[in-house]
């Protein structure tokens, strides 16, 4: 796939300037690693592993907060709840570097709550994708899962899954992009923790 049908699938998660460095490190979220799956229908997932010291409810109380994604998701400029409810549909717009242009997505976000005291969080490309599209800015489908359980220390593990769609980069190159994006997201998702302390 190409370097930006690639970053449409990973949330693009494009290589940017590491969010939050120089800032206190508070709550610790530590990367595992990345890897690849396949499901049975043939489509490649890429996946991210962390471990936080928060628990559950901090990381939902963050991951549901849409419209403060911009504050802490990586070239992710503008997010915007279209239609609450039990699946709130959420548009997003992502700033890239020149010379791409911007891309955009509309996405139905369903929450699954397990009797462990964990969830998922899944976004899906809706049927409403299709408007509003905005001049010189791309629509690109997204598809990505968060995955947060407890774990027996108070803290939480997290799991990020992002589903490849379009044409593939090679499997390397794509395995470095994806491990890259995680290690940006898994910094900007601290420094989130440690400004939600603080308010």
């Amino acid at each position: 796939m190409s370097r930006a049908a690639w970053s449409a699938c990973a949330l693009l998660l494009l290589a940017a300037t590491a969010a939050g460095e120089g800032r206190p490190a508070g709550p610790l979220v530590v990367d595992l690693g990345t890897h690849r799956i396949h499901d049975v229908g043939g489509s490649v997932w890429h996946v991210g592993e962390a471990r936080a010291e928060a628990p559950v409810t901090a990381l939902r109380a963050i991951l549901r907060d849409f419209e403060r994604y911009p504050d802490w998701f990586p070239r992710l400029a503008e997010a915007r709840v279209l239609r609450a409810g039990a699946e709130p549909i959420v548009y997003g717009r992502l700033d890239l570097p020149w010379p791409l242009a911007d891309r955009d997505y509309v996405v139905a976000y369903r929450e699954l709550r397990d009797r462990e005291g964990g969830f998922w969080l899944e976004a899906v490309p809706t049927e409403l994708a299709a408007t509003p599209e905005q001049p010189g800015v791309e629509r690109i489908p997204v598809e990505t899962r968060w995955r947060v359980v407890p774990t027996s220390d108070g803290g939480a593990r997290i799991t990020y899954h992002a589903r490849e769609s379009g044409p593939r980069l090679s499997g390397w190159l794509a395995d470095r992009t994806f491990r890259s994006d995680w290690a940006t997201l898994v910094r900007a998702l601290r420094d989130r923790l440690v400004e939600s302390t603080r308010t």
